[in-house]
Order: structure tokens, then sequence, then C-alpha cells
């Protein structure tokens, strides 16, 4: 028999939003509603359980008023027969007198089922629970460790061990995979490594902390679920949980499902040469705008918006003076009825006339047409990288497209930094 759930992680009811107070607002609301979607989710596609990969709140600031819906929208899935398995996280640890401990989950034990409950591990030792159908028979082995207090910097997934059975077992835990996308941006508890779940042998893992959707290893079942609800700007795209079913010793199927009702996106603006007043700049960036929405299909009001003009531009001083881009991103807001709309304006500049330039034998030519031949040719910027590249973390190590990825990330904006010495020398003194 398969194993159905669905994987969420990350909802950080009551997060401290930033932004202008209507954007605050409305994503304190779309998160309660993304967990409701996800317990919709639940019951529509008949799942055995929901997997909760920790941070579900942010400790300290959960209202009772949070705590009380959280638990209100799980009772719904314990009244249709649906088991719900919650981490702890950093965020909301299960040491003593935490709010993970004073809610009504139960400490999971052997065995759970037929009857549905609210199983918690928040302890850092695995724990194995086995699941029972509504018709008694053993379905799965759900195996999970939680963050028994705040700052966990122990590795709880090499303690991980495939109990002894013919069921499929889940691993349940929050941790940061050193070799995750974007891993970086994320603060360094109960760290794991490869080896930790090659180890393991595990059919599925279920991890939350990271806040980018993954599987973490192209020939191994590890995935990171995303956070249920973008945050800010840098939580960008479609965000909610994972549909997975699972057989013994097979690999899952696992299938996105998109919960959040707010999406924050980055939209690049380009051809701006052609802009030969400020209402044909405007024109251009509601046409950019449309087109996002055709793409997402989302109401202007679901979408908070970075748009990011680059280019030459005649109408770059205006784009360049905080006060002008910021009434424009308002008019376009308050036009298109649109939650958040913001303009990154640093990749923009006035037109320049390349041709002496470029015709002109100079070490300036030189440099600018190596940072050109860079941005297409991998065995160039491969031989010209130094073997140690700084800043970097394990996991551009981890492939050469990591790698050329990070490298290219480190040459944006040169090309434009060396035009600005060679035609604004003013702006270099």
């Amino acid at each position: 028999m398969a194993f159905r759930f669905l994987h969420i992680g990350d909802l950080h009811l009551e997060t401290a939003f930033g932004g202008a107070e209507a954007t605050r607002r409305r994503l304190r609301d779309a998160t309660r509603e993304a967990l409701r979607r996800a317990v919709d989710c639940c019951i529509e596609e008949e799942v055995h359980a929901l997997l909760i990969a920790g941070d579900a709140f942010d400790d300290e600031k959960l209202s009772l008023g949070a705590a009380d819906y959280f638990l209100q929208q799980l009772d719904r899935l314990v009244d249709r027969g649906i088991h719900v398995f919650y981490v702890t996280g950093n965020h909301d640890p299960g040491n003593k007198g935490g709010r993970a401990e004073e809610m009504r989950f139960l400490e999971a034990p052997e065995r759970v089922g037929p009857e549905a409950g609210l199983w918690i591990f928040r302890r850092g030792t695995p724990r194995a629970t086995t699941l029972l159908d509504a018709a008694g028979e053993p379905v799965a082995v759900v195996l999970g460790a939680g963050h028994s207090k705040a700052n966990v910097s122990t590795n709880l997934a090499s303690k991980f061990q495939r109990p002894e059975t013919h069921l499929p077992v889940v691993g349940l835990l929050h941790t940061q995979v050193e070799a995750a996308q974007v891993s970086d941006a994320h603060d360094r508890y109960a760290p794991s490594q490869r080896s930790d779940y090659e180890a393991a042998g595990l059919e599925y893992w279920a991890l939350g902390h990271v806040h980018l959707r993954q599987q973490v290893f192209d020939d191994l079942p590890v995935w990171y679920c995303g956070n249920l609800q973008g945050r800010h700007p840098k939580e960008t795209g479609p965000k909610g949980g994972l549909l997975v079913e699972v057989h013994a010793g097979e690999a899952p199927t696992v299938r996105f499902q998109p919960l959040a009702p707010v999406e924050w996106h980055t939209h690049p603006v380009n051809q701006l040469q052609a802009v030969l007043s400020r209402d044909g700049l405007l024109s251009l960036l509601q046409n950019a705008l449309q087109a996002l929405e055709t793409q997402t299909g989302l109401a202007p009001q679901d979408l908070c918006v970075r748009l990011v003009p680059s280019g030459p531009c005649p109408f770059a001083g205006l784009l360049l003076r905080t006060e002008e881009r910021n009434a424009l991103a308002l008019e376009l807001q308050e036009a298109g009825g649109y939650l958040e709309i913001q303009i990154r304006a640093e990749q923009v500049f006035a037109p320049r006339d390349l041709s002496d330039l470029e015709a002109t034998p100079s070490v300036q030519r030189e440099a600018l047409d190596w940072i050109r031949r860079l941005q297409d040719d991998d065995a160039a910027l491969l031989q010209l990288a130094p073997s140690e590249l700084p800043g970097a973390d394990s996991s551009v190590e981890a492939t050469t497209q990591a790698r050329l990825a990070y490298l290219r990330d480190r040459l944006q904006g040169l090309e434009e930094e060396l035009l600005t010495r060679c035609f604004d020398p003013e702006a270099w003194a």
C-alpha cells in the first residue's frame, strides 16, 4: 500500500512582515489562508497524513488568536481521520515552557491509528512511529526528530537509522543541508550532509528550514517543500507544499501543490532605449506588469512585484532619483490595483556611444571584451577563476553548474562599472 501525505513547512505564523502596512496585513492573512488551503488539499486528496517540517510559527510572536487558528485548522484533519505529524524547528523549539509544548500535540508514540491525532516530535533523538490506516493496517513509518531548543548546532540527520520494516519510511526533520541551494541565506541549525541521507536509506525526507523548494540531491529523495507563503521580495514565485506518494523500496512520486494566495515576483524590464517620455516609461512598465499577470494567472491584488529595468535609457536620470522612482511605483500600484510595486534601477544608465571605445585599442576595450566573453564562455570563465572562491560555501563546489552560476553572479554589474569609469570618471574620484 502507498503512503500518501502533504509535506509543508516554515509557515511562520505571525512573522514580522516588512513593507507598507497594507502589505503586512495582507501577508499576515495570506499565511493563514495558505494553511487553510493546505488542510483543504489534504481532505480533497484523501491523504493519510499532513507532515509539518518545523517553524510553524515564530514562538515569541505567536498570538493566542493565531495559535487557536492553527489548531482549529488541524482539528479539521483529525475529524476526517487524517493524522498530523509536526516536528519542531529553530523558531518553534520544543523546550519546556515553549509554545510548541503548550499546544494540544501529543508525543508521537510507537503506533498511531486508526483514530487520527496531532503528533509532535520535539526531541533531538529520532523516534519511529508506525501509522495505521482506518482499517488498522500498517501503512508507513514516520521517523522524526525535533529541535529541543532554539539553537541546535548538532547534526540530527546523522542519528536517523532505518528501522527493520517492510513499510516505507519517511524522515521528518528541520535542518540546514549544506549542499542545498540558498542554504547560506539561513542560519546553520542542525546542519547535515549528503552522507547522512545516503546512510539512512529512507524512502523520503520531508525537510524544513530552507525556504526554496527543491530536491537537494538528484539521486536521493531529500526534499525541501519551501515555505508556505513568500514573505519578502527574495522569496519569489509560487509557494505551497509537496503531495507525496511512497512505496517501500521505490522512488517517491512528488507533485508541487501551490497554496500561497500572494506571490512575490522580480520582473526584468528591457528595451528602454525607445522611451521618449515619462508617459512612455510608465506605459512600458505597465506592459511588463500585465505580462506578469498573464504569466502567473494571478489578480493584481495578489501580486507583489519588484520591477528591474536595465540597460540604456534616455530617462535613466529619472529612474535613478529615489523620489521619482517611488512616485512611479506608487502610480503603477494604484492604477493597477497591485498589492505592492517596487522599482530597482541599479542596472539603468544613460545611452552611450561606444563606437570610439570599441574601435580603439586600449586596456579598457580589452577588459570590456573579456567581460562580455566570459558571460557566454564556460571554459574561459572556469580557467580564469581562482581555485578557492571567496565567500563561497560548499554548495558552490557541488557541481560545475553551481560554480559557473556563482562566478557569473560575481560578473554582474562589472560591464556597467567599467563603462561608468570610462564615460564618467568623476564617479570614481
